[in-house]
């Protein structure tokens, strides 16, 4: 799949350059380590200019579709919108016979109107984004390693080939024609649009596919490997008579045996010819316990055999469901299953469904619930993971997380509603379960720190429930035994 071409990006580019210049940049973001998408302010609307550098994908034009973002901006999101967010955007421009396009922008800092220029290198798996002041000096790039122009040197440029065609030879067809609406305001804009989009979701059904089969060639290899093993202990558990025999016979002859002994002749009078026959012992065990070993051995396979053949059955109904799926979905194909059902078989496929029964245990188990006065959802950390698991998976951004101060305790969750402060109830009725959550539940006096959950941070290799904490405040609380028996008693998950 080609990127865009030089020649469509020239259209693309004009288009821009007749409204975008002098609108505002008002929010900056980073869906994926290599797509940014920036929201600018144009003849009173939000329009959204979306840069990609993905491999097939590279290209740059405004989008009408939303992206999902990181609960956590990256470090070059951060970086741009440091230096561009609410800047004026002066001229954008594709250079000369180049894939490189430059946004102009100027803010002012400092008292001082300073420019930067966002350079987009439209190259394929070989561009980038960098970030230059007006020394043209490289403040960030979102390829950091590999890159040519590191960070802190100035920018040098590097002339790339345009397409793979020469001036001579004829121009490739443009694919976007087919999406091209002259009467949209932005045509050639919503042409490139419209057409990697559908062309993403093609290539998310593939990778699903490959994902779906993937998974069911793993489970069905998995099944089968479990088969075996439960066809080795029906053979082993077939031996059981052998082991109440030799049990007797150790019974009936055990003055025969000493401790130390690794095997020992015995009669057999379970043969009409009353042979003699070998038995292996444990010269570790004494007589009495070799023989109580045979006895025990025949009691757990008489009573496992049952269990093994139903467990076989129950196996071999899930290898040939497994078995049956796949051939099903091979039958269908990636090209003409619909992208919603793909996303539905990898919910149901067998990993993302263990996976996400883990998911939903742990989030029952790995935390206590309680309703406050006011009616506000409560959540409590059992443990140091789960500390973890609940501030950093559970929870999200706008929530209220507290924490008993300067004493080792459960993270404690409270859910925002939408709301931007907490009622003082609530915020009382959190603190307390905090402190008691905490080493510090037999202190009669007990001081919280609570803040926004998106103040909360975890440390590269902390130690499980180790957090780094900003914007936070302080609540100084003498304990009411009333309301935490209250707060208790309304346990709706039982620890």
């Amino acid at each position: 799949m080609p990127n865009l071409y030089y020649f469509q990006l020239e259209k693309i580019i004009a288009e821009l350059k007749e409204t975008l210049p002098g609108s505002f940049i008002r929010r900056i973001q980073q869906p994926d380590p290599l797509i940014i998408v920036i929201t600018l302010r144009a003849n009173q609307e939000n329009v959204r200019f979306q840069v990609s550098l993905q491999p097939g994908f590279t290209r740059c034009h405004l989008s009408q579709k939303k992206l999902l973002n990181p609960p956590t901006a990256p470090g070059f999101c951060m970086l741009l919108r440091k230096y561009l967010e609410n800047a004026r955007l002066c001229e954008i421009k594709l250079k000369e016979e180049d894939r490189i396009v430059v946004l102009t922008c100027s803010r002012l800092q400092e008292e001082k109107i300073r420019e930067y220029d966002l350079l987009l290198e439209l190259w394929g798996a070989s561009g980038n984004i960098h970030l230059l002041d007006e020394s043209k000096r490289i403040l960030g790039s979102a390829r950091r390693l590999g890159s040519s122009n590191p960070v802190g040197s100035i920018y040098e440029e590097k002339k790339k080939v345009v397409s793979s065609f020469s001036s001579n030879s004829k121009q490739p067809d443009d694919f976007l024609t087919a999406h091209h609406h002259p009467e949209s305001p932005y045509p050639w804009n919503f042409a490139a649009d419209i057409f990697f989009t559908d062309f993403a979701e093609q290539e998310q059904k593939k990778r699903l596919y490959e994902k779906i089969c993937s998974q069911l060639k793993k489970e069905q290899k998995r099944i089968l490997i479990r088969l075996r093993r439960l066809d080795e202990s029906l053979r082993e558990a077939q031996k059981k008579d052998a082991f109440r025999k030799w049990g007797e016979l150790l019974k009936s002859q055990l003055h025969l045996i000493e401790k130390g002994d690794s095997e020992v002749l015995l009669v057999d009078y379970y043969d009409s010819e009353s042979k003699k026959v070998i038995v292996s012992l444990n010269p570790q065990f004494s007589p009495q316990e070799n023989m109580e070993f045979f006895f025990k051995r025949y009691r757990k396979l008489s009573k496992g055999i049952d269990i093994v053949q139903q467990e076989k059955k129950q196996t071999q109904e899930k290898y040939d469901k497994c078995t049956q799926n796949l051939s099903q979905i091979k039958e269908w194909g990636w090209e003409e299953t619909p992208l919603d059902k793909l996303q539905k078989m990898m919910r149901l496929s067998p990993s993302s469904s263990s996976s996400q029964k883990k998911l939903a245990e742990g989030k029952s188990s790995d935390y206590r619930s309680f309703t406050s006065r006011d009616n506000w959802e409560i959540l409590v950390g059992k443990g140091a993971r789960e500390n973890d698991t609940l501030t950093f998976q559970v929870s999200r951004g706008n929530d209220f997380w507290l924490h008993s101060e300067d004493y080792g305790g459960s993270h404690v969750i409270v859910r925002s509603q939408g709301k931007k402060s907490l009622p003082e109830q609530t915020l009382l009725d959190a603190a307390h379960l905090a402190a008691h959550y905490s080493k510090a539940r037999n202190h009669h006096k007990v001081s919280i720190i609570y803040t926004k959950r998106k103040n909360i941070t975890k440390p590269k290799k902390a130690r499980p429930g180790n957090v780094l904490i900003s914007q936070k405040k302080n609540i100084f609380i003498e304990v009411d035994e009333k309301r935490l028996n209250r707060l208790l008693g309304k346990t709706i998950v039982t620890p």
